[in-house]
Protein backbone atom coordinates (compact mmCIF):
# COMPACT_ATOMS: atom_id res chain seq x y z
CA UNK A 1 0.00 0.00 0.00
CA UNK A 2 2.64 2.59 1.30
CA UNK A 3 4.59 1.77 -2.62
CA UNK A 4 1.33 2.87 -4.69
CA UNK A 5 1.34 5.92 -2.13
CA UNK A 6 4.80 6.95 -3.06
CA UNK A 7 4.12 6.04 -6.63
CA UNK A 8 0.75 8.50 -6.20
CA UNK A 9 2.81 11.20 -5.09
CA UNK A 10 5.69 10.81 -7.60
CA UNK A 11 3.15 11.52 -10.08
CA UNK A 12 1.55 14.07 -8.82
CA UNK A 13 4.89 16.10 -8.25
CA UNK A 14 5.56 14.78 -11.75
CA UNK A 15 2.75 16.65 -13.02
CA UNK A 16 2.82 19.41 -11.00
CA UNK A 17 6.61 20.05 -12.28
CA UNK A 18 5.83 19.60 -15.87
CA UNK A 19 2.96 21.77 -16.20
CA UNK A 20 5.27 24.86 -14.33
CA UNK A 21 8.40 24.26 -16.35
CA UNK A 22 6.81 26.44 -19.46
CA UNK A 23 5.75 29.27 -17.37
CA UNK A 24 9.70 29.77 -16.07
CA UNK A 25 10.71 28.59 -19.99
CA UNK A 26 9.29 32.05 -21.08
CA UNK A 27 12.25 33.88 -20.43
CA UNK A 28 14.61 31.88 -22.72
CA UNK A 29 13.19 32.66 -26.96
CA UNK A 30 14.71 30.28 -28.66
CA UNK A 31 16.22 31.62 -32.04
CA UNK A 32 18.16 30.05 -35.80
CA UNK A 33 21.17 32.05 -36.34
CA UNK A 34 23.83 31.61 -38.55
CA UNK A 35 27.99 31.73 -38.16
CA UNK A 36 29.25 34.40 -40.64
CA UNK A 37 32.85 33.94 -40.40
CA UNK A 38 33.52 36.10 -43.79
CA UNK A 39 32.31 39.28 -41.75
CA UNK A 40 36.00 41.13 -41.53
CA UNK A 41 36.50 43.81 -38.77
CA UNK A 42 38.92 46.83 -39.02
CA UNK A 43 39.97 48.99 -36.56
CA UNK A 44 42.18 52.12 -37.31
CA UNK A 45 42.67 50.64 -40.74
CA UNK A 46 44.07 47.12 -39.29
CA UNK A 47 41.96 44.11 -39.73
CA UNK A 48 41.34 42.56 -36.52
CA UNK A 49 41.07 38.49 -35.67
CA UNK A 50 37.97 37.44 -34.04
CA UNK A 51 38.34 34.41 -32.07
CA UNK A 52 34.40 34.11 -32.04
CA UNK A 53 32.94 34.26 -35.09
CA UNK A 54 29.97 36.59 -35.87
CA UNK A 55 26.49 35.78 -36.49
CA UNK A 56 23.56 36.76 -38.58
CA UNK A 57 20.41 37.09 -37.43
CA UNK A 58 17.06 38.90 -39.21
CA UNK A 59 19.35 40.40 -41.75
CA UNK A 60 22.06 41.78 -38.57
CA UNK A 61 25.54 40.41 -37.91
CA UNK A 62 26.23 40.22 -34.54
CA UNK A 63 29.73 41.10 -32.91
CA UNK A 64 31.32 39.69 -29.91
CA UNK A 65 31.19 42.58 -27.46
CA UNK A 66 34.18 41.39 -25.72
CA UNK A 67 36.28 41.06 -28.56
CA UNK A 68 35.32 44.32 -30.57
CA UNK A 69 35.93 46.07 -26.80
CA UNK A 70 39.32 44.47 -26.42
CA UNK A 71 40.54 45.82 -29.75
CA UNK A 72 39.48 49.09 -29.22
CA UNK A 73 40.98 49.14 -25.66
CA UNK A 74 38.17 49.34 -23.80
CA UNK A 75 37.80 46.81 -20.38
CA UNK A 76 34.82 44.43 -20.82
CA UNK A 77 33.61 42.63 -18.08
CA UNK A 78 30.65 39.84 -17.37
CA UNK A 79 29.01 40.32 -13.81
CA UNK A 80 27.28 37.10 -13.28
CA UNK A 81 25.60 38.39 -9.99
CA UNK A 82 23.94 40.92 -12.46
CA UNK A 83 23.28 39.14 -15.26
CA UNK A 84 25.18 42.10 -16.80
CA UNK A 85 28.15 43.19 -19.41
CA UNK A 86 30.38 46.17 -18.23
CA UNK A 87 32.41 47.75 -20.70
CA UNK A 88 34.40 50.47 -18.68
CA UNK A 89 36.94 52.86 -20.60
CA UNK A 90 39.69 54.23 -18.93
CA UNK A 91 38.88 57.43 -20.46
CA UNK A 92 42.62 57.57 -22.49
CA UNK A 93 42.82 58.71 -25.92
CA UNK A 94 45.22 56.38 -27.00
CA UNK A 95 44.62 52.48 -27.70
CA UNK A 96 47.10 49.70 -27.97
CA UNK A 97 46.99 48.09 -30.87
CA UNK A 98 49.26 45.20 -31.96
CA UNK A 99 51.76 46.80 -29.75
CA UNK A 100 52.11 49.90 -31.65
CA UNK A 101 50.28 52.91 -29.63
CA UNK A 102 48.00 54.97 -31.30
CA UNK A 103 46.44 58.59 -30.95
CA UNK A 104 42.66 58.54 -31.46
CA UNK A 105 41.42 60.61 -33.69
CA UNK A 106 37.82 62.21 -34.78
CA UNK A 107 36.14 61.26 -31.72
CA UNK A 108 32.46 61.52 -31.19
CA UNK A 109 31.76 64.13 -27.90
CA UNK A 110 28.19 63.44 -26.70
CA UNK A 111 27.78 64.61 -22.82
CA UNK A 112 31.04 63.22 -21.15
CA UNK A 113 31.79 60.47 -23.11
CA UNK A 114 34.45 60.22 -26.44
CA UNK A 115 33.37 57.37 -29.10
CA UNK A 116 35.60 56.48 -31.47
CA UNK A 117 34.15 55.81 -35.27
CA UNK A 118 34.05 52.70 -35.66
CA UNK A 119 34.00 51.31 -39.43
CA UNK A 120 32.81 47.68 -40.25
CA UNK A 121 33.41 45.77 -43.73
CA UNK A 122 30.94 43.41 -44.32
Amino acid sequence: MKKIAYLITGLIIGLTLSVASPVFAQTVKSITAKINSSISVVVNGEKVKLNAQPINYNNLNYLPVGEIGRALGINVSYDKASDSINIVDSGSENIDSNPNKQQLTNLLKMNSLKLNKVRFII
